[in-house]
C-alpha cells in the first residue's frame, strides 16, 4: 500500500500546486483534509475526482500505461480499490449540505420527521447522497444510463397529487414491494402483506450494510399544499422515507452538482471497469 499512497500524494499535491495552494502534509488527517478542501474550493473542473483520483486509478491499475507502477502495486490492487471507494464515499459526503432541504418545520408531523424530506438538489445521486448524510453511512451509488443514482432509491414518475386514488397507492405500495422482495407481483397487497413488507424495511434499517429503501419524487405543486396530507397518510401506511427533489437552485455541491454528477459518473465508470 505504500507506492499507492504515495502516488494519490503526488497526484494529490501536483492538484494543489495548480491551485496555487500548500502541499499536503503526510498524515492521512492532513491528506483527508487537504481532498475535502481542494473537492469543495478546487472549481469546477472538480479536480479531486478528474484528476487525483482518475489519475491514481491509472497509475496502480494501467498495465501498459504505467507498468512500472503496475507492477509495484499489484499485489495491492484489492486494498487499493477498497480504499478508493472508501475514500470517495467520504469525500462525496462532505459535499452535502443540510440548508439544501426545505423546511418543514411548519406543516412536518413529528412521528414523521426522518421520513420525509423536500430538497432543492436537482438529480437523482443528490437524493442518495442526501440521505446517506442524514443517516450516517456510506452512499451506495449506481450508474443507470448517463445518471448517478442510488441503488436503492425507488424514483417514481409521479405527483401525490394523483395519490387520492386508492388504485395508484396500491401501484405505488407494489413497486416498493417489488424492489424491496425482488418479485413480480402484481395483485393487490393486503393488510398482512402490507405489514410483512413495513417490518422487512424496518429490520433492513437496523442491520448495518443493508439497503436502505427511500422512494423519491419529483413535482411541481403549482402552489397546491395538498399533497401534504397525502404524504402524511402514505407514510401512515407504510414507512419508509420519501423524498421530494428538484425544488430550486442547490447549494450542495457548492453550486456545481450537475458538473460534479458527471465527474462521479466518469469515476464511478472506471471503479466499475477495474473491478469486473
Amino acid at each position: 500500500m505504500a507506492e499507492a499512497k504515495k502516488i494519490l500524494h503526488e497526484e494529490l499535491n501536483s492538484v494543489l500546486e495548480a491551485l496555487g495552494w500548500q502541499k499536503a502534509g503526510d498524515t492521512p488527517a492532513q491528506v483527508a483534509d487537504a481532498l475535502v478542501n481542494a473537492l469543495q474550493e478546487g472549481g469546477a473542473d472538480v479536480p479531486v475526482l478528474n484528476k487525483v483520483l482518475q489519475r491514481t486509478l491509472s497509475r496502480c491499475f494501467d498495465r501498459v500505461g504505467h507498468p512500472e507502477e503496475y507492477r509495484m502495486t499489484q499485489n495491492d490492487h484489492e486494498v487499493v480499490l477498497a480504499q478508493i471507494k472508501r475514500i470517495l464515499g467520504y469525500l462525496v459526503l462532505s459535499l452535502v449540505d443540510e440548508r439544501d432541504a426545505r423546511d418543514l418545520s411548519s406543516w412536518l408531523h413529528d412521528d414523521i420527521t426522518d421520513f420525509y424530506f423536500e430538497l432543492r438538489t436537482e438529480t437523482q445521486g443528490s437524493v442518495e447522497l442526501f440521505l446517506s448524510y442524514k443517516q450516517q453511512r456510506r452512499p451506495r451509488l449506481a450508474i443507470k444510463g448517463r445518471h448517478v443514482v442510488g441503488k436503492h432509491v425507488i424514483y417514481v414518475d409521479s405527483s401525490p397529487l394523483s395519490w387520492d386514488r386508492e388504485e395508484r397507492v396500491n401501484e405505488l405500495l407494489l413497486t416498493i414491494w417489488q424492489a424491496v422482495f425482488q418479485e413480480d407481483r402484481q395483485d393487490v397487497l393486503h393488510d398482512v402483506d402490507l405489514e410483512e413488507l413495513q417490518e422487512e424495511l424496518r429490520n433492513l434499517r437496523e442491520i448495518d450494510e443493508e439497503p436502505n429503501y427511500c422512494l423519491a419524487v419529483q413535482f411541481d405543486d403549482n402552489g397546491n399544499d395538498f399533497y401534504q396530507d397525502l404524504c402524511q397518510q402514505f407514510l401512515d401506511r407504510l414507512e419508509i422515507p420519501l423524498i421530494r427533489f428538484g425544488l430550486g437552485k442547490s447549494q450542495s455541491f457548492h453550486g456545481r452538482e450537475i458538473r460534479f454528477m458527471s465527474a462521479l459518473r466518469l469515476l464511478l465508470q472506471k471503479i466499475d471497469e477495474i473491478d469486473t
